[in-house]
């Protein structure tokens, strides 16, 4: 009888065992489980795709961030100059905004002469520095960001210095806008087109540094587009208006080709560029979810946020309180996190994808003009003018279509985020919501 009952406790104590073995390897999985639902419960299902689709659906870099190479001599001696200067006009930055002049153009005021003795002697004390950005910008292998890292008391070599000095190209940005209106003015079309294509070269981020400096990228080349398309229709020279265009066709890969990237990408793949020009040995070429390359960059260290050593069990603490953590992995915690950051980068991508459309639709008013001044047939569609003027289709990245047409105000426009045909009637403003009502168009 007692024989019996030991064994039969036996097999109790095996099963409550096993039972807790099972559960403990069975509790990751329903954790997971559970998150993956709150998940898609509490957000839309757009930041829910985004959340699966970071974790698993593998990506192609594009070419040129697969590839890296030494910054040239070239780039390094005008990014020197650039620093030398920029370091004069820290803490007067002020100085660079040119408030009254720029504000007016925002308003599409007109600029009155005395505007412009106002602002002449303005933009003539920033000559040194707008040169020295353009020696910097005009380098064959220039990208934003593209700072060296040799000299340990350069300003743009601490990472902290990134946002501060993307925001000084952003001032600049505003100058050169301010010159190529009063060059216009003065009926100096060349020198005005070639300064407010400067602020799209300045724009340019392939391959990518940062989401900071890519966001401060799509604000300077906003501001180059709205005030370009309005000066092409002063312009009467349909060469110029040619040579702009065929820039612009230049410009265009180097500048919207991250449309369709998840934006998330950007600094990761910027810091592990960073690592391979350090002599770490990562390949970009492999076609791996977002997640992989984070985890990557995870392994090596984020270049742009300080660290701070930790020993002991804050150390341990720490390491378990990172999304890319195995433990953080098992239980699909990373996924709330993610889940928590996408919107703030669904919006940066829509600001692309706007700056996108406004890119598209100002090479749009270019060709129409210059039809206009070559008295050439109007055009009402977008297929018109490919491969004539425009390699390829140009597609709204809204609504992946080709623009539409406005005969009423013989403008071309875009959908806009809320991808809605408003027939062009009402005028997209991201001031009233990153999704408001309202097409896009120009100027």
């Amino acid at each position: 009888m007692g024989k019996r009952k030991r064994y039969s406790n036996f097999n109790c104590g095996c099963f409550l065992g096993i039972l807790i073995l099972g559960l403990l390897f069975a509790a990751p999985y329903l954790v997971r489980v559970y998150v993956d639902s709150h998940i898609r419960s509490a957000v839309p299902p757009q930041v829910y795709k985004e959340v699966i689709n970071f974790f698993e659906e593998p990506v192609e870099l594009p070419k040129d961030w697969q590839t890296v190479s030494p910054y040239s001599e070239e780039l390094l001696t005008a990014q020197k100059k650039f620093d030398d200067e920029l370091s004069q006009w820290t803490g007067q930055e002020e100085a660079l905004k040119h408030p009254e002049v720029f504000e007016k153009l925002n308003a599409a005021i007109e600029i009155t002469s005395d505007d412009w003795l106002e602002a002449i002697p303005k933009i003539k004390q920033t000559e040194s520095l707008l040169q020295r950005i353009v020696e910097f910008v005009n380098c064959d292998d220039y990208q934003l960001q593209a700072w060296p890292e040799s000299d340990p008391n350069s300003i743009l070599t601490n990472p902290n210095a990134a946002i501060k000095n993307t925001l000084m190209l952003q001032l600049a940005a505003r100058i050169f806008v301010v010159r190529s209106f009063h060059f216009a003015s003065e009926g100096r079309w060349e020198e005005a087109f070639n300064s407010s294509m400067m602020v799209l070269r300045m724009a340019c981020r392939h391959p990518t540094g940062q989401i900071i400096t890519h966001q401060l990228a799509v604000a300077c080349e906003m501001i180059a587009l709205k005030y370009q398309s309005r000066m092409v229709a002063e312009c009467e020279d349909s060469k110029l208006l040619r040579n702009a265009l065929e820039e612009m066709n230049s410009l265009d890969k180097s500048i919207n080709h991250t449309t369709d990237l998840n934006v998330y990408l950007l600094d990761v793949v910027g810091g592990l560029r960073h690592h391979i020009r350090k002599g770490v040995e990562i390949d970009l070429s492999v076609n791996e979810p977002p997640a992989y390359f984070f985890e990557l960059l995870s392994r090596y260290g984020f270049p742009w946020v300080p660290q701070i050593p930790k020993t002991g069990f804050a150390k341990v603490g720490d390491s378990l309180r990172q999304p890319h953590s195995p433990i953080m992995r098992l239980l699909g915690f990373n996924r709330i996190l993610l889940a928590v950051a996408i919107p703030n980068v669904m919006e940066t991508q829509i600001r692309q994808q706007s700056a996108h459309a406004q890119f598209d639709l100002t090479r749009l008013i270019l060709v129409h003009r210059i039809l206009e001044l070559e008295g050439g047939q109007k055009i009402s569609n977008t297929e018109e003018i490919v491969p004539a003027f425009i390699e390829g289709e140009l597609i709204d990245p809204f609504s992946e279509k080709t623009y539409l047409w406005d005969a009423t105000n013989e403008a071309f426009y875009s959908v806009a985020p809320n991808k809605i045909d408003e027939g062009n009637a009402i005028r997209y403003s991201p001031t009233n919501g990153t999704t408001s009502a309202g097409d896009l168009s120009l100027p």
